[in-house]
């Protein structure tokens, strides 16, 4: 527990870049270094954390903290990796109200900015290299990203190929080892999680409705 936060309060000192860098970090110190995932879980770590809602590289800080120590594991990575941001973002602040300090806290924040450029791009051309592995995978990476650069921004338009992806992942890219029964239950469990985070797509909604007919 002690070596989990050390290393993730390590990484939240200098992990700058935004989620996409996080994620070129993580895998580099605790799948290719340390060892405590392997490639698979890692991947398998990455695909939730960039499905569910809210910051990717903190959900997969706690994945990570979860697999090694539990609970307590992912409640420890999130503190440990998170702290260091609060204080240096809340002490730049600070300084930053002062006019003699003004220029030289931009001037940090505009060299953070460029070294987190490159940490992005390395992440980026390691993260695609380790998931786009044959000219399927890189299609569906390609037609991706001209959809959501093309589509307005909206929930249904991020959803929807996300859920094309994953039915076109199940039927083509289905392994052969798996028998019809574990196959049948993991569509049942993907049944059930979809329903789940449909419905709760759909709450929000429901809720302004209710509003508006009330008048309020």
């Amino acid at each position: 527990m002690i070596e989990l936060i050390k290393q993730f309060f390590l990484l939240g000192c200098m992990s700058f870049g935004g989620p996409a860098a996080h994620v070129g970090y993580f895998e580099r110190v605790f799948v290719k270094e340390k060892r405590w995932l392997s490639e698979d879980t890692f991947a398998s770590g990455l695909a939730i954390s960039q499905f569910l809602p809210g910051p990717g590289s903190s959900q997969l800080g706690m994945y990570i903290g979860y697999q090694r120590a539990g609970y307590v594991g992912a409640f420890g990575a999130f503190v440990a990796f998170t702290l260091p941001s609060f204080i240096l973002l809340t002490a730049a602040a600070v300084l930053n109200s002062g006019a003699q300090a003004s220029d030289w806290i931009a001037s940090i924040i505009s060299a953070a900015k460029l070294l987190a450029v490159v940490v992005v791009i390395d992440a980026t051309v390691s993260i695609g290299r380790k998931f786009i592995g044959s000219l399927a995978t890189g299609a569906m990476a390609v037609a991706t990203t001209l959809w959501l650069l093309l589509t307005p921004s909206g929930v249904l338009y991020q959803v929807l190929p996300i859920l094309i992806a994953g039915i076109v992942g199940a039927i083509g890219f289905a392994k052969p080892q798996l028998n019809q029964t574990s196959v049948n239950i993991a569509w049942r469990r993907s049944a059930v999680i979809l329903s789940l985070f449909l419905l709760l797509l759909t709450v929000p909604w429901l809720f302004n409705q209710t509003l508006w007919v009330a008048g309020v």
